[in-house]
């Protein structure tokens, strides 16, 4: 509360200054009867409007405005006499006492009331300009300060990333040289790059700094995996095209992969390499002087790691409902849609941020755990020990990823020892092989899914298909 209001809202002070200012008129003999109502209706307004502009202005305002405040101070007592005599009196009393020279110049009531008007309202223009020249002071001085600041910040701003620029076209920086928005890991302290152009980018890819590991741990899984793929729709694959041995003492039929298991594979490679290319670009343009690419290559990176988990998942529904297309496409549909949500999300503006690392997690890990759903209902009509047993060489990948996630979370062991792992055996490191090992063990799961996809997906269909080997060790 401001000070003047203080001072006259205080039920004491104003009791006494209003039963003052009452005693005075009392004393005045003061007869209304031939003054016009309009001059009475207009020293009422007049009150009015210095009560509001009162109530209105801040301290800091009020006491600039001395000799006129202390002037209305007085009168402010009087607004909330319940009576316009009661008012009339107090203010020709206060009028009297601080103007008496120029009411005592008035013979009658009317000339002395026209008077105290016309003093009254000089005085409430001078209250209201002084206020205003206050404020427009104030906040002249506030559009001083907020743009010297806004000055300021943009100036470092835009000198952080060219200083660092310059010192990282001659070496490594420490994480106290990035600028803020390229700072990600404390517990990483050295070994940053720092350059300017796309294709020193690239070149970094040759030489070692803290990315490195990073960068190569995917390159190499890129590359094995794009290996194994050629190999895998290749007419050397023996599981699309070797004929089924003998089951139980039964020969079955040979029953050749169809078109729609060889598109999931398809999806699932394709998956695998999208996000392992854009994770090696993402770590390859992490440390570029310009965030609106560095951003750009983190969404991309994302993006891969939905798509992933999303065509990770299909491969799951699309076996265990081999044979029943109302659920199969259904969960598959909704998966997929998991992963339009996956592909769109990274690029809003709030995703790509270091306090929303956390949320990242979590919406990667629900994608994940949206699989749980089928594998429940697989349960309730296969038997939960058939489902445990089908769903078994996934364990492997599961419990990869979750590693992963957890040392990534946690930021171990970099948190533990900061600076000691830099360059080599960084959390992030450790989340790129546990990656690697969650898509190679999802890998020989699916393949022992599409061997069994008839013994499981169809149980009253064909009694099973035996393994082939020479592919993957299993």
């Amino acid at each position: 509360m401001s000070e003047l209001k203080k001072r006259t809202r205080s039920s004491s002070v104003r009791q006494g200054v209003q039963a003052a200012a009452v005693k005075a008129a009392a004393m005045l003999p003061l007869d209304l009867e031939g003054i016009d109502s309009a001059i009475l209706d207009k020293l009422d307004t007049l009150l009015y409007k210095i009560e509001s502009k009162l109530r209105s202005i801040e301290a800091p305002s009020l006491e600039k405005v001395d000799s006129t405040l202390r002037e209305l101070e007085e009168i402010y007592a009087t607004l909330e006499m319940p009576s316009i005599d009661d008012k009339v009196r107090a203010t020709l009393k206060i009028m009297d006492t601080t103007y008496k020279q120029a009411l005592q110049a008035k013979s009658t009531l009317r000339d002395k009331l026209s008077t105290a008007i016309a003093i009254l309202e000089e005085k409430y223009v001078e209250l209201e300009q002084t206020s205003f020249e206050r404020m427009d002071d104030a906040m002249g001085m506030l559009e001083k300060v907020d743009s010297r600041a806004i000055i300021d910040y943009t100036i470092d701003t835009i000198d952080a990333p060219r200083r660092a620029a310059l010192a990282g076209a001659k070496r490594l920086l420490r994480f106290d040289e990035l600028p803020e928005q390229w700072q990600e890991n404390k517990y990483i302290l050295s070994g940053y790059r720092f350059l300017s152009s796309k294709t020193q980018c690239f070149k970094s890819i040759f030489y070692v700094h803290n990315e490195s590991g990073n960068i190569w741990t995917h390159l190499l899984g890129f590359f094995y995996f794009l290996a194994v793929g050629i190999y895998f729709f290749s007419g050397e694959n023996p599981y699309f095209t070797t004929p089924s041995p003998s089951t139980n003492g039964r020969h079955l039929p040979f029953v050749p992969a169809d078109g729609y298991d060889k598109l999931v594979f398809m999806v699932f490679f394709l998956a695998v390499y999208k996000c392992l290319l854009m994770s090696s670009l993402w770590h390859t343009f992490a440390q570029i002087a310009h965030e609106g690419t560095m951003k750009c290559m983190a969404c991309l990176d994302y993006v891969g790691i939905s798509v992933l988990i999303a065509a990770s998942v299909v491969v799951t529904e699309y076996y265990g409902f081999y044979c029943e297309a109302t659920f199969r496409n259904s969960y598959i549909f909704a998966t997929s849609m998991f992963g339009v949500a996956g592909v769109v999300v990274p690029w809003l503006s709030w995703f790509d941020q270091k306090e929303t690392r956390w949320l990242r997690i979590t919406f990667f890990i629900s994608m994940a755990a949206s699989a749980l759903l089928p594998v429940f209902h697989l349960a309730l009509i296969q038997g939960a020990g058939p489902t445990l047993e089908w769903i078994t060489p996934l364990l492997k990948s599961m419990g990869s990823y979750l590693l992963g996630v957890f040392v990534y979370a946690n930021q171990y062991p970099e948190r533990l020892l900061p600076g000691r792992f830099d360059h080599l055996g960084s959390s992030h490191q450790l989340w790129h092989l546990c990656v690697l090992g969650g898509v190679y063990f999802h890998f020989t799961a699916a393949l022992g899914f599409w061997e069994r996809r008839y013994e499981f997906g169809c149980p009253s269909g064909f009694e099973g298909i035996a393994p082939i080997g020479g592919l993957v060790p299993m």
